[in-house]
């Protein structure tokens, strides 16, 4: 008999109680203009509708691989859906996010012309309960990637493609010990094996709503986030305190409103960190300078601006310029889009199809 063909990509869903969102979630994969895929779908458990609703899609697509456990959590749940993947590359969606229909295949293209790559993101529209879109801008090139990934998780899960081999050949997996952030602590170890890189339109929608497993674990997962951290530091070779670790954290997330307590040591040890790791050439220099810009515009409450931050002030805003021109032109269609996005029922499946 012949043996049934690998398909290119596997895309891996964990669901836990998620009859909500899921078949929206579902669909936007299932119809993707890249159809040489299979939807792997982890149900960890669920006591709501999610068994009977995987049963009724996976009778009408059979690319659609349900699989049901008892209760087990993200990360072993995760690992059980890469053992099970056939495809040469690795898509995660959440239960709760949407895949706009190009996705797949602009990953697959940038993964296919560049072999060096091990993971591909992009950027994410963030969509509020009432409505409300913003585009979640990431790092996008593998210096500004490796840079970033010293402070916090420079990808979107939802967003992400990997390169199965990668690993495979490194015999890698999400860590069950990380009750929190277990993608970014992945993601710490892959890119040994390879580069990465985000793509900078928006191809997925992060849907928030007060069920999230993030917004339910309040402060958690900074604290998993800052532990990561400071492991990518000392893996590099550097240190830095963990408070100015932590106020970097918040500072990349936040613009500060005024001074604090403990900001002025803060902001002379990290300024003094660029500087270094600048001078040392151990990461891209233009991103150095980039991120360094990007903190001075952010710090401004905090730190005096000098004539000789010009030039590199400059350079971001003009940047920051171009890619803020771009979104614009995809912005109209995403609004249109977001009423058909929303959730709208205990059970429902969202108020259209992406």
């Amino acid at each position: 008999m012949k043996a049934e063909a690998e398909p290119l990509v596997s895309a891996l869903v964990p669901v836990h109680n998620g009859a909500r969102t899921l078949v929206q979630a579902l669909r936007s994969l299932l119809d993707q203009t890249l159809g040489d895929l299979e939807v792997v779908v982890i149900d960890d458990g669920s006591t709501d509708a999610t068994p009977r609703l995987l049963a009724e899609l996976a009778r009408g697509d059979p690319r659609l691989r349900p699989f049901r456990q008892e209760r087990a959590g993200i990360a072993r749940s995760l690992n059980r859906g890469l053992a099970l993947a056939r495809g040469r590359y690795i898509a995660r969606l959440d239960a709760d996010d949407l895949s706009l229909p190009g996705r797949l295949e602009r990953q697959v293209g940038e993964m296919e012309r560049c072999p060096e790559l091990v993971i591909a993101g992009s950027a994410v529209y963030q969509l509020s309960e009432a409505g409300a879109l913003r585009v979640v801008e990431p790092p996008l090139s593998d210096g500004a990637i490796r840079l970033a990934l010293l402070f916090d998780n420079p990808f979107a899960h939802s967003a992400l493609m990997l390169r199965r081999a990668a690993l495979v050949r490194g015999g890698l997996g999400y860590n069950p010990a990380y009750a929190q952030c277990e993608d970014y602590e992945l993601w710490s170890r892959l890119l040994e094996h390879g580069e990465g890189m985000n793509l900078p339109e928006p191809l997925v929608v992060r849907r928030e709503h007060p069920a999230q497993a993030s917004l339910e674990a309040g402060d958690a997962p900074a604290a998993w986030a800052e532990r990561i951290a400071r492991d990518n530091l000392r893996r590099a070779g550097l240190d830095l305190p963990l408070e100015t670790v932590r106020r970097v954290r918040g500072w990349l997330q936040e613009r500060p409103a005024a001074r604090g307590r403990g900001d002025e040591e803060a902001v002379a040890a990290l300024f003094a960190f660029l500087e270094r790791i600048e001078r040392e050439g151990r990461f891209d220099p233009h991103e150095v300078r980039r991120l360094r810009a990007r903190l001075l515009l952010r710090l401004k409450a905090l730190i005096r601006i000098r004539p000789g931050d010009a030039p590199d002030l400059a350079v971001y805003l003009w940047q920051r310029a171009r890619y803020l021109s771009r979104l614009r032109r995809g912005a109209r269609r995403a609004q249109r889009l977001a009423y058909l996005w929303r959730i709208d029922s205990a059970e429902g499946h969202g108020r259209g199809a992406v």
